[in-house]
């Protein structure tokens, strides 16, 4: 997101430095807090792809090349936690869901 914003983040040295330090959330207000700011990410991300131009570039990187690698990502963990709930037979969830 950074990136997209025109800032230059960091990239840690190894998967392990982009992790949490402390296990969160520990509550039912902490993951709601989460929730909300992973929704608010989500409409800044909409945002960029609204109204940057997506084949400028910074660098070796165009700005749908990063967007692409946001959702790529952001899947791929959608999809672990959908796993990790059906081996603990909570899926689908209880709004309902698609259980082909």
């Amino acid at each position: 997101m950074k990136w997209l914003e025109g800032g230059d983040p960091t990239v840690p040295k190894h998967a392990s430095g982009s992790w949490p330090s402390k296990v969160s959330p520990t509550n039912a207000k902490e993951w709601q807090r989460a929730v909300r700011g992973f929704r608010s990410g989500l409409a800044r991300l909409a945002r960029q792809s609204r109204e940057a131009d997506l084949l400028t570039t910074r660098g070796e990187y165009s700005r749908l090349g990063m967007l692409q690698a946001i959702a790529s990502h952001n899947s791929y963990h959608a999809g672990q936690v959908v796993g990790r709930r059906q081996m603990l037979g909570k899926w689908p969830p209880p709004s309902g869901g698609v259980t082909w």
